[in-house]
């Protein structure tokens, strides 16, 4: 290397070699290189074996299973990339070798091209050795040879040519050019963290599949995606997001389209910041550029003696003098700096457009109202990785600050101790915590302000300096502390980055890092509602940060004691250790509390109790049991406690055909039971692991009896372990489908395994949960229903809703008491909710029309009331009379997971989240409460106690499928059929979207398993057979499904709504029908020809060919394709917007017409009548 730099007579390639030869020695002789190849090696191996995807019939090494492995992961490239460039560009620099090396006659072409091809190649082999460890885990670890298909190796090598080469290209090409025009480490951080922001920014704006709850959004947002993400993620997603799991497992991703050029997008990119940079690059230091001023020397007059002065270098007034004096010195320099000013403006505009997204709500929902909460919510989500990712990068530079500056001599020789110094870097950091928070609070407010928001709630922007600040703090002094005990920057950056991304993401699971003692100072994980604030998690989280503040202490007192030689000396000597016995006799009092108060099962462990459930308690499930009539109950709420009781009683009645001589009951394990009573009868066996109790009754019980049985249980929820699933007691705004936690007799088949890959792997055989179609349904069938009378009590200032007429209430020992009776039998399925309510009342048709929601959520109510009475007088009109005297709407908290709103007989939940803070009057194009009202107010003949169906193939299609119909007919007569016809294409893309992960089966035999067959699909098969048939006669049929089935009838199947629409229907339209509820038919439609050509006579003839396609699949990725026999729809437009209809009739496809204006557009089938995937060939512009 000296040879070829002091000599100029050496050759030029000679010269660029011995410089790659050296950049290569530099990282290949260091262990920690080898040990990173050996981690990636194992990391791989780890992903093959470990990683579980949810793609139905498709192999874990198929072909989608790589190429999406290897996309998701080429994002490590970001953190290799900018850890070799910040070592490969800085090196001279902290080695003080930087002018020494300028002033030789080394070229910059061979310097920067050296640099970026080590940079480039060593994240290349290490994301090759990745690859191999995949492919060597898929072959020598396969526990199922099933799940696995032959070897091919170009399934490895492709996506990694076409991906990750690719992305690691584009982090090198930005980030070796930010660093060698910055010439700070710094700023090599920030523009990885900023290719970070980027790309999940596209993801989050993209509903990217990588994000949980991602929702659709339109093909053209999708296709601007898939051209801007960086990674090509979003281009993969595009082009396979209807695969079948056959096309899955053979198709290859394919070099065309978006994805093609994403990809040349990405190279140019790089190519053309590495020429800027190339052409930028000077060999000279930022002190040299600066043209020299004269200094003239002033001779300063002042005379005056000179006095020693006594200096003190210990006590508490010198340790924090010294202190503020390094912090001032810390935080100038940083303030000062340009780089933390980019990350406040980078992360400010990526915030910014993160929250504006969230007002807007996308596709499918209307803007949101900008409030506190909403803002509040987005930081607690967005910003606590990416604040601890700036202060991992951050905190090595603060620390080493001296170094690189030169001071360190000195600043070692000084009589300051190590204490001051480690605290002050601490403290430092934790101003650009407070700053960045501080921002988040800032851009909120904007842009409330910007949204028109009436209130800002600043004591709620203040709490997230202690929700999000002090973790954030806690995370800055183990970052101080690992780089004061490594002593080596990058050392001491990887530990930091290894220990805080594991113990603060979701990768801490993978290895098991998930108990709270271990996850070093999570963020608070909750989140705020309108309705209950925190409420009591609050709780929890404080005993955390007690906990994690005293191991944080620790660690910086174990980091001050290895690095401080004088902590013994003095007066202070006795203080260290008195500090440290306290830290930990907090860090122990606390971490006893979490140990004992948080609940955490071990992998699998639910399964094994399922597994063993099922194995000791299915044969009981044909035991003749007796059937609950009637339920009468006190349920006591306790929201300021979070905690409940209930004393019941039930009727039960013999209804079968032979005496019962025994009672299984069953009764929830977590819940605090005080015993069962039934008459007649004596406990003989008591298993509570599984919650299952015998009795024997001392005289059986016959055909037609009836007995009592009286039980009573109690909850109380724990701020450490959350809510059991709809088992939400809040202080305000609580909901609990109380029936869930009533005792039930017999065997429960609820908590049976129902994945059918986890019943494979334990050689379990298939769950007979859901009865199949073809069986029959008894005769007499016996519904479950009961009579409920229940007395619900709650706090003073509350209002509780129950299920029926509200019979009574009254007030008693500042609690109130509400009365509720059904008027009729009902499911068993009822619900209880409590809040502090306002209430608007109406009266409509008879009916009593009610809304319950919180005082500050009154924009949409009268929005609510008109939503109720257009579907009750659709429904009343076109199906039946409503059967009972009062609706109720009531409004419950957000920390109610599961559910937008849910339905019961007089009673319907809705989540604050989901209407009551949207702007409907803003957007008629997405009103939410339109769809939500008349879906859920349907289910009371579809579903509830009208249409009540047992649990078998296809039920949904009877309950929630019709609930669909019912809410694009209401959509529809609101806002037109345009309207109608936009929402019905969101849930189509939902359904063709989402059977790639699950698969599928016939509409008529779906798995209620499977939402979007019977929400989604069913959807868009109703519409089409409102096409076919048209509104009237499928309202025909439906009035008869309901003579002949409503309860207390013999409930319906699928086969029976189907034969009632053959009953309406020309027989020469049963083949129709049955392809959409029978069959699995997917269509393809291009056109092929149009050509416009001007006549003599100033007319325009149009002439149209198209290719049509009619496939019939089978669900698990087959397809075969059958006769196309449909008639085709064209639609004509024309520049002044009106438009033309032409239909092709069966088997013509060509078309010839005469036009007397010359058309703007054509478009085949634009009432989307047939299941298409794509419609980018179904137009022409002309």
């Amino acid at each position: 290397m000296k040879l070829f730099i002091l000599r100029n007579s050496i050759m030029p390639s000679d010269m660029f070699t011995g410089i790659l030869h050296f950049d290569w020695i530099f990282f290949a002789k260091k262990k920690s290189f080898l040990l990173l190849l050996l981690f990636l090696l194992g990391l791989g191996i780890f992903t093959a074996v470990g990683a579980n995807f949810p793609f139905p019939e498709t192999y874990k090494n198929s072909p989608y299973i790589i190429t999406y492995i290897t996309g998701i992961m080429s994002l490590m490239c970001l953190f290799t990339v900018s850890l070799l460039t910040a070592q490969s560009l800085m090196r001279e620099k902290e080695a003080h070798f930087d002018l020494i090396l300028y002033a030789t006659p080394l070229q910059k072409k061979y310097y920067l091209g050296s640099r970026f091809l080590v940079i480039c190649g060593i994240a290349i082999i290490s994301f090759a050795l990745y690859s191999i460890g995949l492919l060597l885990g898929h072959q020598l670890f396969r526990t199922n040879r099933d799940e696995y298909m032959e070897l091919y190796l170009w399934h490895y090598i492709q996506p990694f040519l076409l991906l990750a080469v690719p992305n690691i290209l584009f982090c090198t090409g930005i980030i070796c050019s930010i660093g060698v025009l910055a010439k700070n480490r710094i700023a090599i951080y920030i523009s990885g963290l900023f290719i970070y922001f980027f790309y999940w920014g596209i993801a989050l704006f993209s509903n990217s599949p990588l994000i949980a709850n991602s929702s659709p959004i339109s093909a053209e947002s999708m296709q601007l995606m898939a051209k801007l993400d960086p990674f090509g993620l979003s281009a993969f997603f595009e082009q396979t997001q209807y695969w079948s799991a056959e096309q899955r497992n053979t198709q290859l991703l394919e070099l065309k389209g978006s994805f093609l050029v994403n990809r040349i997008a990405c190279l140019a990119i790089s190519f053309l910041l590495m020429l800027y940079a190339y052409r930028k690059l000077s060999f000279v230091t930022g002190n040299e550029k600066k043209s020299h001023k004269r200094i003239q020397e002033k001779k300063s007059n002042f005379q005056g003696d000179y006095h020693p002065v006594t200096t003190k270098n210990s006590g508490c007034a010198y340790f924090f003098t010294a202190f503020f004096s390094f912090v001032k010195i810390d935080i100038r320099s940083i303030i000062k700096s340009v780089p933390i000013w980019i990350i406040i403006l980078g992360w400010c505009s990526f915030a910014s457009i993160e929250m504006v997204s969230m007002i807007n709500a996308g596709r499918r929902l209307p803007e949101r109202l900008a409030t506190t909460a909403l803002m509040v919510n987005e930081i607690l989500k967005l910003f606590p990785i990416v604040g601890i990712l700036v202060l991992i990068f951050y905190g090595s530079e603060v620390f080493w600050r001296s170094h690189s500056a030169r001071f360190e001599s000195l600043e070692k020789s000084s009589p300051v101790s190590s204490a001051v110094v480690i605290l002050s870097k601490w403290f430092s950091l934790a101003i650009i915590t407070v700053l960045l928070i501080a921002c988040n609070c800032l851009i909120g407010v904007i842009l409330q302000l910007s949204f028109g928001s009436a209130h800002i709630d600043f004591g709620l922007y203040l709490s997230l300096f202690y929700l999000i600040g002090l973790p954030l703090l806690l995370c800055s002094a183990l970052i101080i502390s690992i780089q004061a005990i490594c002593r080596n920057r990058y050392v001491g950056l990887t530990v930091a980055t290894i220990l805080l991304l594991f113990t603060n993401t979701s990768l801490g699971g993978m290895v098991g890092i998930k108990h709270p003692v271990v996850q070093y100072a999570n963020v608070f994980q909750g989140i705020y509602s309108e309705m209950n604030g925190f409420d009591f998690f609050l709780d929890a989280f404080h005993i955390k940060m007690i906990y994690w503040t005293c191991i944080a202490a620790i660690i910086l007192w174990v980091a001050i004691w290895f690095n401080n030689k004088r902590m013994a000396v003095g007066k202070l000597k006795i203080l260290p250790v008195i500090m440290l016995f306290t830290f930990l006799v907090g860090a122990a009092f606390s971490g006893v509390i979490l140990l004992k108060e948080i609940e955490q099962s071990k992998n699998n462990e639910r399964n094994d109790w399922k597994q063993a459930y099922e194995e000791r308690y299915k044969k009981f499930s044909r035991l003749l049991q007796p059937s609950i009539t009637d339920v009468k109950t006190n349920i006591d709420l306790f929201p300021e406690q979070n905690s409940y009781t209930v004393e019941g009683s039930y009727i039960l009645e013999n209804k079968g055909d032979k005496a019962i001589d025994s009672i299984l009951v069953y009764a929830d394990k977590e819940l605090q039971w005080k015993g069962f009573v039934i008459d007649g009868a004596k406990l003989v066996l008591e298993d509570k692991q599984y919650g299952h109790y015998w009795y024997r009754l001392l005289r059986p019980l016959q055909p037609g009896e009836s007995s009592t049985m009286k039980f009573g249980f109690a909850y109380e929820a724990s701020p450490f372990n959350g809510f059991k699933p709809f088992n939400a007691i809040l202080k305000n705004g609580s909901f609990i489908r109380i029936s869930n936690f009533f005792p039930r007799l017999g065997y429960i088949g609820d908590n049976e395994i129902d994945d059918p890959k986890e019943r494979t792997r334990r050689n379990m055989p298939a769950s007979s949960i859901v009865v199949p179609l073809e069986e029959k349904i008894q005769m007499p069938y016996y519904y479950d229903h009961v009579t409920l009378d229940a007395v619900i009590s709650t706090s003073g200032d509350q209002t509780a809703i129950g299920i029926g007429d509200m019979k009574d209430q009254w007030q008693k020992d500042d609690r109130n008491y509400f009365r509720y009776k059904t008027p009729s039998p009902i499911p068993f399925r009822f619900a209880v909710s409590s809040a502090r309510y306002a209430v608007q009342k109406v009266m409509y048709d008879g009916i009593a029309v009610e809304v319950y929601y919180h005082p500050e959520h009154q924009q949409n109510v009268g929005h609510i009331v008109r939503n109720v009475k257009q579907t009750l007088r659709y429904c009343k009109q076109n199906f039946s009379n409503y059967p009972y005297e009062v609706i109720r709407f009531a409004e419950i908290s957000s920390y109610v997971k599961g559910f937008a709103a849910t339905a019961y007989p007089t009673s319907y939940f809705m989540n604050e989240s989901f209407g009551f803070q949207n702007k409907i009057k803003q957007d008629p194009e997405k009103d939410i409460l339109n769809e939500l009202i008349s879906h859920e107010l349907s289910h009371t003949w579809w579903g509830n106690a009208t249409i009540d169906t047992d649990y078998r193939e296809g039920c949904k299609l009877l309950t929630e499928t019709l609930a669909m119909y019912t809410e694009q007919m209401l959509y529809k007569t609101v806002y037109g059929n345009e309207n109608i016809l936009s929402r019905v294409q969101v849930h189509k893309d939902i359904y063709l979207g989402e059977r790639a992960f699950w698969g599928e089966e016939p509409l008529y035999k779906s798995d209620p398993n499977k939402p979007f067959l019977c929400y989604d699909k069913g959807a868009v098969v109703m519409y089409q057979l409102e096409m076919l048939l048209g509104e009237e006669k499928i309202n025909k049929a439906l009035r008869s499904l309901l003579q002949k089935h409503a309860y207390p009838l013999q409930p319906p199947t699928s086969l029976d709504l189907i034969n009632e629409f053959y009953a309406v229907s020309d027989k020469a339209l049963h083949p129709k029908i049955d392809e959409l509820f029978k069959q699995i038919i997917i269509h393809d439609l291009q056109l092929d020809k149009a050509v416009v050509t001007k006549t003599k006579d100033e007319k325009y003839e149009l002439n149209v060919a198209v290719i049509a396609k009619k496939y019939s699949e089978d669900g698990k990725g087959k397809s075969a394709e059958i006769d196309f026999d449909d008639p085709i729809e064209v639609e004509i437009s024309f520049e002044n917007e009106k438009k033309q209809i032409i239909r092709m009739e069966k088997n013509q496809l060509q078309l010839k017409t005469l036009l007397s204006q010359k058309p703007a557009k054509i478009i085949l089938d634009p009432r989307m009548r047939f299941m298409e995937i794509s419609l980018e060939d179904n137009g022409k512009n002309f």
